[in-house]
């Protein structure tokens, strides 16, 4: 009778334990679904995060994903201005239309200071801050049809990369002086040539007003003319859909356009 009692105790304790097992397997199993959901949350938030930021942070940075000469506003516009480039063996031709982009940017966005604008952090705890300049796109400049010299560069330069099919390499330019930082277009031009379209400072490469014709000329001298005439001592960088590239000088910038013109 004893023996039965301790062998029905036994198995009641076996059984406890298994039951107690039981709950721990299933504690443990929510446990680690939990932890992988919140984890897939987590990386899900923090994905989306990032394409803000991205998108965002693109209107702070002097880089080549603000030249757009594929979007279809600007090729409209391209097209609407100049009929495209009929024939590309026709230089005359270029030269007329590249003028008349520079009108259309020049006489057509109203000049406009930038205020604050929001730079967002990798880490959303390490707080937010602001910059007293930031870049349009292109399409925007168009749309709002206002904007400062960068963004007055960067439309222009996006036309006439779209004008020439992306053929030709048209670049924006940062320059500085006491005065401060300014964005302007060139480009090179065969024959150790040069051209600054630029539609904030109302100058370009050309003739001679008031009946003028864009042209090109010797490298060193336009430079160097550019520079003094607005009050600039340094080139810093230019840019385009398929380059960035920093200067540690004037004389850095001008050595490297003669091994491109």
């Amino acid at each position: 009778m004893g023996e039965v009692g301790t062998i029905e105790i036994e198995k009641k304790g076996i059984g406890k334990a298994k039951v107690g097992l039981i709950i721990s397997v299933i504690a443990i199993a929510i446990l680690v679904v939990s932890n992988l959901w919140l984890y897939i949350h987590c990386n899900a938030i923090n994905h989306a995060y990032q394409a803000i930021v991205t998108k965002v942070n693109l209107h702070t940075k002097l880089d080549s994903d603000l030249i757009t000469p594929d979007d279809s506003d600007v090729r409209s516009m391209v097209n609407s201005i100049t009929g495209g480039w009929s024939n590309p063996d026709d230089v005359n031709e270029f030269w007329d239309d590249c003028k008349k982009l520079f009108e259309l940017v020049r006489d057509n966005v109203e000049y406009r200071y930038d205020g604050y604008y929001p730079v967002l952090p990798d880490e959303p705890s390490w707080g937010l801050f602001f910059m007293e300049d930031m870049y349009q796109l292109p399409k925007q400049t168009l749309d709002c049809r206002k904007g400062d010299c960068d963004d007055k560069a960067v439309l222009l330069t996006s036309m006439l990369r779209c004008y020439t099919n992306r053929k030709y390499d048209i670049y924006c330019i940062y320059v500085a002086g006491s005065e401060g930082g300014h964005i302007g277009t060139l480009f090179p031009v065969a024959g150790d040539k040069i051209c600054f379209v630029d539609a904030t400072l109302d100058y370009c490469t050309s003739t001679g007003f008031p009946s003028y014709s864009i042209t090109g000329k010797d490298i060193q001298e336009e430079v160097n003319y550019y520079m003094e005439r607005f009050g600039f001592d340094r080139v810093y960088k230019i840019f385009s859909d398929d380059i960035v590239l920093d200067f540690s000088s004037t004389e850095d910038f001008i050595n490297w356009m003669y091994t491109t013109a």
